[in-house]
């Protein structure tokens, strides 16, 4: 009896290992066709542009590449915030980017501050800035936007570092 429950327990944990090995939630290795994460840094002949947030930000947008003309699919669109340093993650919850061809748009936001009334304990409203999202002004000034950015890079299973000097956008 002794014995048939020892064996019962590693049966049980057993079963258990094989199940969460198995993949639970999506996480784990990347699957066939997909790079899982892509880090990398964006500059200007070396040296990273201007980041102070919440005025100054710079984005960086992976497309998949279909070809001129072509858009690609909303679901096949990258995006990160690319830190002080110059240096960006990108990922997609737990998923890891699909290997393939990408037009790299980079933007360079600033954002001036809208003036929004914030209550005062006393006296009246008190006019304080606050920035909004998506409202700023791009000053690369479209030339590397992802539609028709000349920055394309290939995603492979291998390679997940991608740099981007602006000054030499081909590379």
């Amino acid at each position: 009896m002794k014995h048939y429950r020892l064996f019962s327990a590693y049966l049980s944990l057993g079963m258990l290992l094989c199940l969460w090995s198995a993949g639970c939630g999506g996480k784990g290795l990347p699957k066939d066709g997909q790079a899982g994460s892509v880090t990398g840094k964006v500059t200007n002949a070396g040296v990273p542009l201007e980041v102070s947030v919440p005025r100054v930000t710079v984005e960086v947008v992976f497309s998949k590449d279909e070809g001129a003309g072509k858009q690609a699919d909303p679901n096949d669109v990258y995006r990160a915030q690319v830190k002080e340093d110059g240096t960006f993650q990108l990922s997609r919850a737990g998923k890891g980017i699909p290997a393939g061809r990408y037009r790299i748009g980079v933007h360079h936001w600033s954002y001036t501050p809208q003036k929004e009334a914030v209550k005062g304990e006393k006296g009246p409203a008190k006019k304080s800035p606050s920035f909004v999202a998506g409202k700023g002004e791009d000053l690369l000034r479209g030339k590397f936007d992802e539609s028709t950015s000349p920055i394309v890079r290939e995603v492979s299973e291998k390679e997940r570092v991608i740099d981007i000097d602006l000054s030499k956008p081909q590379g």
